[in-house]
């Protein structure tokens, strides 16, 4: 049996006009009352911060790729500041040789000053590629000590290569600016 849309009256299959409320009822197709949905409360876990976790370590190819690294521009750097001090040594040599002859009559003292020049020269064109290298070996060691103790502080275990090879950048990269720097000040105190 037909309902009435409006009150919801249930009607006769063949009337027209609802008893109750006297609506139309040819105009509309029979429908069953819309029911309203009931309230059905759900439960809802109370809120927990997520925590976040360290990233982990960049141990392996990532950290021992940085100390070979900081190895190689350590040996570099220790190579061009021996090249420069050895210019130094030869540039200082001819310098004394040219005071040493310089009030005697020997005929090619001159040259001795001109050697003296070529070799600062050469001094300090090698110290100038030996400190950019060194600062580089340096500021790579200290990056592999701090990738170790960042793989040691979240794994528990770091990579014992890493930590000694930057170890050993950073000194010898520190020792190579210091004797780089030495020099090309006594090199330039020579002109």
């Amino acid at each position: 049996m037909p309902f009435c849309s409006n009150c919801g009256t249930q009607v006769g299959d063949n009337v027209s006009f609802c008893p109750n409320c006297g609506t139309s009822l040819n105009a509309q197709p029979a429908q069953q009352p819309q029911t309203q949905p009931t309230y059905q409360p759900t439960y809802q876990a109370p809120y927990e911060p997520q925590v976040l976790k360290a990233e982990p370590a960049r141990t392996g190819v990532y950290g021992l790729g940085k100390a070979i690294a900081a190895s190689v521009l350590a040996f570099f750097a220790l190579i061009f500041s021996l090249i420069a001090h050895s210019f130094y040594n030869e540039a200082d040599f001819y310098l004394s040789r040219y005071y040493r002859y310089n009030d005697s009559y020997y005929y090619n003292y001159s040259n001795y000053y001109t050697l003296m020049e070529e070799n600062a020269i050469f001094s300090i064109v090698f110290a100038n590629f030996a400190i950019p290298l060194c600062i580089l070996a340096i500021v790579f060691g200290s990056s592999s000590i701090k990738n170790f103790k960042h793989a040691k502080a979240t794994t528990g275990k770091g990579p014992v290569a890493t930590l000694i090879m930057g170890i050993a950048s950073l000194t010898i990269g520190i020792i190579s600016l210091l004797l780089t720097v030495i020099t090309l000040i006594s090199t330039i105190s020579l002109l």
